[in-house]
């Protein structure tokens, strides 16, 4: 039995090790806004600080995961969401009184769907979009960091505007020797 523990927790650290994963971080948004594009569209945009990631030669970002827990989906259909990244600066407060528009980029960062079986399964509240491509362009180029936006028009503004301050930017990372 002594055996079996040992090998099983060497194993574990060997799978843990081959992950080359140096840090697993978990971001708070440092703005967010909630807003309506006008055509039905809920809108959050929401950006992340990762000046907090460990800096070196050879880092490289292994998965970077938008998590959020929403409610008020609607459990007969699908539900979309989509991650497209921001491109100029913006503010929260201008933009959710509407003094200032965002400026949207076109190449979607991620994406997920709640389909209505999920709903029965507890999961269905769930969205963990993956943006790392997006988030490892942040890493390279902070100045070019202005966050997502989060479209979907199956739950209205209002009802996510008290929920968008959960969201979550999980970021595994690593680094490579050169």
């Amino acid at each position: 039995m002594k055996k079996l523990l040992v090998f099983t927790v060497a194993l574990a650290g060997l799978a843990l090790a081959s992950t080359g994963y140096a840090d697993v971080v978990i971001l708070e948004p440092t703005q967010v806004a909630v807003t309506d594009d006008g055509n039905g569209n809920a809108q959050v945009a929401v950006q992340f600080d990762l000046s907090g990631l460990r800096e070196g030669a050879g880092r490289r970002i292994e998965s970077a995961i938008l998590d959020w827990t929403v409610e008020g989906a609607p459990e007969e259909e699908e539900v979309n969401f989509s991650a497209l990244p921001l491109t100029a600066a913006w503010d929260d407060q201008e933009i959710e009184s509407e003094l200032a528009e965002l400026s949207i980029g076109e190449v979607q960062a991620g994406n997920w769907v709640i389909t209505p079986e999920e709903h029965g399964n507890g999961l269905g509240e769930t969205v963990r979009m993956n943006i790392t491509g997006t988030v490892s362009g942040w890493a390279a180029t902070p100045e070019g960091n202005y966050g997502v936006v989060i479209v979907t028009s199956a739950i209205s503004a209002e009802i996510l505007a008290g929920q968008a301050s959960d969201l979550r930017l999980v970021v595994a990372y690593g680094f490579v020797e050169e």
